[in-house]
């Protein structure tokens, strides 16, 4: 069956908002938070550089596969290159005839372009296999420029994890505040709320870490600025 192909007009494309975007993202290998349309379009406003192509492919009764890259310098990136964690094409990434129906997209709208840059992909994705098994169709070479460590959590771990919340350092650290003072613990889902102390959080993450070789990630404005603009797009979704 032959695949769709269309390229979505922005973020804001009436025909793909983020409810259909997320559906996507849900059904996707790689399922986190870096690939929702509230944190890829904060991104793109905040950090975004060149110009934005967003290729979606599809086959009837499929999700189809998003590809939400920009074009700068010649290369082809995807969208939170560089402020992301995890990155990956979204959607039926098994599904080798939309990638290349996707990829093909991409060198028509774009007839300069040098080759695509896929960063921050995880190693249980299927994408890196699935690419290198048809590059030689589309006359593409794939190279493996190496790897980046990145933070990841294990819920069956849990056993590990309680112990190190329980460690003896952070317990007495909390006692001291609850008995010098009051230790309330609030959670924060909703964007005027997280909003509200923004400000001081800020500021709280600059004083802890100007000691250490590691500064501030909010010394960086623009930083601040993506993460006000996120809370303010993601606070209706209720995270």
């Amino acid at each position: 069956m032959t695949a769709n192909v269309r390229i979505l007009d922005g973020f804001e494309d009436p025909a793909f908002g983020p409810e259909r975007w997320n559906a996507l993202v849900k059904r996707s290998a790689t399922n986190v938070v870096f690939l929702t349309w509230e944190w890829q379009r904060a991104w793109w406003e905040v950090f975004g550089r060149g110009r934005l192509l967003l290729i979606l492919a599809q086959r009837e009764g499929s999700g189809g596969v998003l590809a939400p890259l920009f074009i700068d310098g010649g290369m082809a990136f995807l969208v939170g290159s560089g402020s992301s964690d995890y990155l990956d094409l979204i959607g039926e990434t098994e599904d080798t005839e939309l990638l290349k129906a996707l990829l093909r997209a991409a060198l028509r709208a774009e007839p300069e372009l040098v080759g695509f840059r896929f960063y921050h992909v995880p190693e249980t994705s299927r994408t890196g296999a699935q690419l290198r098994a048809i590059a030689d169709e589309l006359k593409l070479t794939c190279v493996d420029e190496g790897e980046l460590v990145a933070p990841a959590l294990m819920s069956s771990a849990g056993t590990e994890i309680r112990q190190a919340a329980d460690r003896r350092r952070l317990v007495r650290h909390e006692r001291f505040f609850q008995r010098d003072g009051a230790l309330t613990i609030h959670h924060w889902q909703h964007g005027d709320a997280i909003l509200r102390h923004l400000p001081s959080f800020f500021a709280q993450h600059i004083r802890r870490w100007e000691a250490t070789c590691y500064p501030s990630l909010f010394l960086d404005a623009a930083q601040q600025s993506f993460y006000r603009l996120l809370a303010d797009q993601a606070g209706p979704a209720g995270w």
